[in-house]
């Protein structure tokens, strides 16, 4: 699937509410196509579950950063998304992060490690 939009589609987004958390400066560097892919395979991933009927919910960064920067009742950092799914009756809830690109393995044992001290106290599935 391929997708495009020109600046005045954005702007007209925007105005309807669908913002982009990405400061202008950001927009202009040299890794914009790589944001760019980024934010469509999480659509992907966000319609995927749709057709699925397994998504309950979708929260996706711009609320989440909102919620972060705005309110004491945010998360600890920045997802992609926090999801709930219904399976097998379950609304099971978890925090959406989305690598395009490998990490070294350092990198994801000490996310885990920071996740796993957050999270223990969390109960995810209701």
């Amino acid at each position: 699937m391929s997708y495009s939009v020109s600046e005045a589609g954005a702007s007209e987004l925007a105005g309807k509410g669908e913002c982009y958390a990405r400061a202008a400066e950001q927009l202009k560097s040299g890794t914009r196509q790589d944001r760019l892919h980024h934010s469509l395979e999480l659509n992907e991933i966000h319609l995927a579950l749709k057709r699925t009927g397994t998504l309950v919910y979708w929260t996706p960064e711009t609320e989440i950063r909102s919620r972060n920067d705005l309110t004491t009742a945010g998360y600890w950092k920045y997802y992609d998304a926090v999801v709930v799914v219904r399976i097998a009756g379950h609304d099971c809830r978890f925090a959406l992060e989305y690598e395009r690109t490998p990490k070294a393995a350092c990198q994801y044992l000490s996310v885990r490690q920071r996740i796993s001290r957050k999270c223990q106290s969390l109960t995810f599935c209701t």
